[in-house]
């Protein structure tokens, strides 16, 4: 068996209600 991995970038979906710091959470996750 052989495993591979595909260097793709990490795919999230952020939701919520407005001014719920979508925004903020997204930069944080750019950063790490």
């Amino acid at each position: 068996i052989v495993a591979s991995k595909k260097n793709e970038p990490l795919k999230v979906m952020i939701a919520g209600a407005p001014a719920s710091g979508k925004g903020t959470q997204c930069e944080l996750i750019v950063k790490k």
